[in-house]
């Protein structure tokens, strides 16, 4: 028994002539009478009473009529929902990310996305930037946004570009100032990650400071943003991070621009190369989108 023998039946079954359901069908009667009898054969069952002039129901028919339907609902829902995930339309994605981006372009991009792929169950999974490579390549996340470096083993691109601050108490001397030098920063006790944490920032910023001549005193390093912000916000020392930050509006802290070089720092979209998955795919599509980026406030690289 075939699916278009349930069509055959349904067909037949709804208009109670021959001819009509063929016609319904874009078939010729013939070979629908023959392939009902077909259908009847391999059942047992006479689904059909036929005179002349009419063709009755059976009480084996109103039965088998019911779960033909049902079957050939289930059938299509099937069909919709494996063209639907062909598309990327539904499906599931597991999306790390690190914690400087919920403030900034992660809403705007998830908002455009959910708009775009309603059916689409994001999975967020927040993690520190040297935990997600790891992640990625253990197949515990499918894409992240996170900062550089990126593996070789894994594809990548840019989604925004930001300065990295100065971040200082509030109560300090410097607060408020919009721009400072590296000359402000002479015997400062700095909070810095911890290299391992975030080597791009750590590579870019401590070059700086050794060739402007500074007295680096490092006080305390740090493997979480959210640590170098509390202790700086508590009078522990001076740190650095993402322009970003301005958007969490933590008491206690002030933000300066450092100048006259800033040092730049990227967040990456990072995913699996070999990973065909559609749902990835369209996010991604969604992600190098100049558009919904017009909506957030970090600058597009």
């Amino acid at each position: 028994m075939e699916l278009r023998h349930l069509r055959y039946f349904v067909a037949v079954a709804e208009e109670l002539h021959f001819g009509r359901a063929a016609k319904k069908l874009h078939i010729a009667q013939p070979p629908l009478s023959q392939q009902i009898k077909r259908l009847e054969a391999d059942l047992g069952v006479q689904l059909f009473s036929r005179t002349k002039r009419s063709v009755q129901l059976t009480d084996a028919r109103r039965t088998f009529l019911q779960g033909a339907r049902l079957t050939l609902r289930d059938a299509e829902h099937a069909v919709r929902a494996a063209r639907r995930a062909h598309l990327g339309e539904i499906g599931h994605l597991r999306l790390g990310f690190v914690d400087s981006a919920i403030y900034t372009y992660l809403p705007g991009l998830l908002s455009e996305f959910r708009a775009r792929y309603p059916d689409v169950d994001v999975e967020l999974v927040e993690l520190p930037s040297r935990a997600q490579p790891q992640a990625l390549i253990d197949d515990r996340v499918d894409v992240s946004l996170m900062r550089e470096p990126i593996p070789d083993t894994l594809d990548s691109f840019s989604i925004a570009r930001e300065e990295v601050v100065v971040l200082v108490p509030s109560t300090h001397a410097l607060a408020g100032r919009d721009e400072i030098s590296l000359s402000d920063l002479v015997d400062e006790p700095l909070i810095l990650f911890d290299r391992p944490n975030d080597p791009r920032t750590y590579d870019r910023l401590l070059p700086v400071l050794h060739d402007a001549g500074i007295n680096i005193v490092v006080r305390q390093e740090a493997n979480e943003l959210r640590t170098i912000v509390a202790l700086v916000s508590s009078g522990f020392g001076i740190g650095f991070g993402p322009e970003s930050l301005r958007y969490w509006n933590t008491p206690g802290l002030s933000l300066c621009r450092l100048r006259p070089a800033p040092v730049i720092v990227d967040t990456m979209v990072a995913w699996r190369r070999d990973d065909r998955s559609e749902v990835l795919r369209v996010f991604l599509e969604t992600a190098r989108d100049p558009a919904w980026f017009e909506r957030v406030s970090a600058p597009r690289p």
